[in-house]
C-alpha cells in the first residue's frame, strides 16, 4: 500500500484507538502506573479486541499505534492526565485524550 493511503488508514482508526483504550480499564491501570512521556506501543492483538469491527483492517494493514502519558498540571497530576496518541509510522497523526484517573 502506498505512504499516502496507510497514512489515511491510521487517520481513519485513530480516533477508535483513543475511544477504546481511554475507555478500557486495563489500559488506563496500566497508563495510570506510567511514568509521563514514555511512549507505549498499543499491540495489535489488543486493538483486534478492543476494536472488533476494525480488525480486518488493523490486521491487514498492520497499523500500529502508540500512547504516552503526559502529566499537565502538578498539583492535579496524581487525578487528571493527558494521553496523546500516534500513529507509529506518523508522528503527524495524533489524538489527545484527557482523563480523570480516579474513575477507572
Amino acid at each position: 500500500m502506498n505512504k499516502r493511503i496507510r497514512k489515511k488508514m491510521h487517520r481513519l482508526l485513530i480516533e477508535d484507538v483513543k475511544i477504546e483504550i481511554s475507555d478500557s480499564s486495563e489500559w488506563r491501570r496500566k497508563l495510570e502506573t506510567e511514568v509521563a512521556d514514555r511512549e507505549i506501543l498499543i499491540p495489535s492483538k489488543d486493538l483486534r479486541l478492543l476494536i472488533p469491527w476494525r480488525a480486518s483492517i488493523l490486521g491487514k494493514y498492520n497499523l500500529q499505534f502508540s500512547v504516552k502519558k503526559v502529566s499537565f498540571n502538578e498539583e492535579q497530576s496524581d487525578k487528571e492526565v493527558l494521553f496523546i496518541f500516534t500513529a507509529s509510522d506518523f508522528s503527524t497523526v495524533t489524538d489527545w485524550s484527557y482523563n480523570n484517573l480516579e474513575i477507572i
